[in-house]
């Protein structure tokens, strides 16, 4: 291309050819935007739901966990800055650093199907898991979808 700033396509592979590639902007990127406290969930509660759904071979009941539904920006698939959403878990009470894992939920339909929505039962599900157990568990939506400000 005659313009040294034009993202240039990829080849053709089997007759297909991708897009151009896009860089993002990363200035801003990870910014969080708001972050809102969602209802305690007690250990004892932790302990009913894990035992409920089979959690209890794998994950222990040790803290009660504090769920956050979280805004925060992101690149979109235009490498333009968005807004997204989710949910964090975090065991109350816990000492020292706290091993993180990232949950990635399933393919939803419904844009309000996703961990931010505290109602979700997945995300419900896994963050409370990981969180009595003493892990900080991020549980993203995926663009597009919860509260984001970009198309899915």
């Amino acid at each position: 291309s005659d313009n040294p700033a034009a993202p240039e396509a990829t080849p053709p592979v089997l007759g297909f050819t991708a897009p151009p590639r896009v860089e993002p902007n990363l200035a801003g990127r990870g910014a969080v935007v708001s972050a809102t406290a969602g209802p305690r969930v007690s250990r004892a509660t932790a302990a009913t739901l894990l035992t409920a759904t089979g959690g209890s071979a794998a994950f222990t009941a040790r803290f009660d966990v504090q769920p956050w539904i979280v805004r925060y920006r992101t690149p979109g698939v235009d490498g333009a800055l968005v807004t997204a959403s989710g949910a964090v878990y975090l065991p109350v009470a816990a000492s020292g650093a706290l091993p993180v894992l990232v949950y990635q939920h399933g393919t939803v339909y419904d844009r309000n199907a996703v961990p931010s929505n505290l109602a979700s039962q997945e995300g419900q599900v896994f963050g409370t898991a990981y969180g009595t157990d003493g892990f900080a568990a991020v549980l993203p939506d995926y663009v597009g979808l919860g509260t984001s400000d970009a198309p899915y």
